[in-house]
């Protein structure tokens, strides 16, 4: 069978060729060619040049995941990350701010000492500033700082949900400045038909455009500690407070980005007039059916093929552990080429676990599991992964205050980010299944 990224790149070397084989066919055509054949290659080249842009797209699609499930292995956040800790772990001079001296240089203690006006930390943070120039952004004020890389690698650490399915969708750069995002969409098309006779009026219909908007909302948090504990803990409590703040962060953005429910602040669960499927049986052979009919609602109303599913691991596993009633045998296998519905990759708490009748199958501990009348239901999304939009203004922004309790010997920890997001662009491209047999499932 392949990986999907195989599958996908031999989809789109496929595309391709019909594509040169068309356009070959047209280039090579007679002068005498009739009007009509020649609309006819037209057409064909058309229609395999969009087949092509779609199977590049996801070709392209599923190389990225495959390059973060393989940074994913290293403990590395993303293979952008991985770049940049390669290019600055290639330096001749060791970095100041590092795992085999975090014992006796800890970085956000020397925040806090620079802070004091202590001139040895003082320094000791300028020089990282010098280190991570390359990869820093231009400091806000207020005490942001850049991180140096081997927290960095422990803020990767899955003690939380972390993140999986934006990791899949790839989250975008926020613009700067501003309030909202605002997207313009086409809300009505034009119209052809036949002309009714020579010299008559042809049809003539006026598109139609709307809008939709996300608000850019703040994620934030902060933990105070004592000087005491600064200075004294091991492993520092610097380290154990930002690692925490940010897999906090993480956990929050995906959570938000499935089920928040504010005003142009709505997560996928939330999005008007998609697709949906409702199951009342617990099967797993009616589950893959509903599926299917999902992915059929978003291939018969947007007219592409859906990039993922997404649910939650106890679904996933329930699914794993069906058998066929007469032979014992798992409904969902390991990778087989023979006679499967879907197929089991390794396994994964997080992120791609296998596939669905060829469809990328994402796990995330923050799809809910509280929902429905018996509060106890979870929900799988059916979507194409290019038509969602999400951002976040870089990597989160780490404040050290330690005037906010200097009367106390206290020192105040603050992570705060922007990020957006935008599902309702296409609201068909989605479907959405929900329904008393996707409660807490039985094994």
């Amino acid at each position: 069978m392949g990986s999907y990224s195989d599958r996908a790149r031999d989809e789109f070397a496929s595309a391709d060729q019909a594509l040169r084989d068309i356009a070959e066919q047209i280039e090579n055509a007679p002068e005498d060619i009739s009007d009509e054949d020649l609309s006819t290659l037209e057409a064909e080249f058309a229609a395999a040049k969009q087949h092509r842009d779609e199977a590049e797209a996801k070709y392209q699609k599923a190389e990225e995941f495959r390059a973060a499930r393989e940074a994913e292995k290293l403990a590395i956040p993303d293979t952008k990350d991985a770049v940049e800790f390669k290019s600055i772990e290639s330096q001749r001079d060791p970095l100041t701010y590092r795992k085999d001296n975090a014992h006796e240089v800890r970085f956000f203690a020397d925040a806090a000492r620079a802070a004091l006006g202590d001139s040895e930390a003082q320094e000791r943070q300028a020089r990282h500033r010098r280190e991570t120039y390359d990869i820093s952004t231009t400091s806000g004020g207020g005490g942001e700082l850049v991180v140096p890389i081997y927290l960095q690698e422990a803020w990767a650490a899955y003690a939380r949900a972390g993140r999986p399915w934006l990791s899949y969708l790839g989250v975008r750069d926020l613009p700067g400045g501003g309030n909202s995002i605002t997207i313009p969409t086409q809300s009505g098309g034009v119209a052809v038909a036949v002309q009714s006779s020579e010299n008559s009026n042809i049809q003539e219909t006026d598109l139609t455009t709307s809008s939709v908007v996300a608000n850019v909302t703040t994620i934030a948090g902060l933990q105070d500690v004592s000087i005491q504990l600064l200075d004294r803990s091991d492993p520092g409590i610097d380290q154990i407070v930002f690692g925490d703040l940010a897999r906090a962060y993480n956990a929050k953005f995906e959570t938000d980005a499935i089920n928040g429910n504010s005003t142009n602040y709505k997560g996928i669960l939330n999005v008007s007039s998609t697709n949906t499927f409702s199951i009342t049986t617990t099967t797993v052979s009616s589950l893959y059916s509903k599926i299917l009919g999902g992915v059929s609602d978003v291939e018969s109303n947007f007219y592409q093929t859906p990039d993922h599913i997404l649910m939650h691991p106890r679904r996933w596993n329930f699914m794993l552990a069906a058998s066929a009633a007469s032979s014992n045998w798992p409904v969902v296998v390991p990778v087989s080429p023979e006679n499967t519905g879907g197929a089991a990759g390794a396994p994964n708490a997080q992120g791609f676990v296998g596939q669905l009748a060829g469809i990328p199958v994402i796990v995330s501990s923050n799809v809910p599991t509280n929902l429905g009348t018996g509060t106890n239901e979870d929900r799988v999304v059916i979507g194409c992964g290019p038509q969602f939009y999400a951002w976040e203004a870089g990597q989160p922004k780490l404040g050290v205050f330690p005037d906010v309790g200097s009367g106390a010997l206290t020192v105040r920890f603050r992570l705060h980010n922007y990020v957006a997001f935008q599902f309702g662009r296409y609201s068909k491209s989605i479907t959405i299944g929900s329904g008393s047999g996707l409660a807490t499932p039985s094994f």
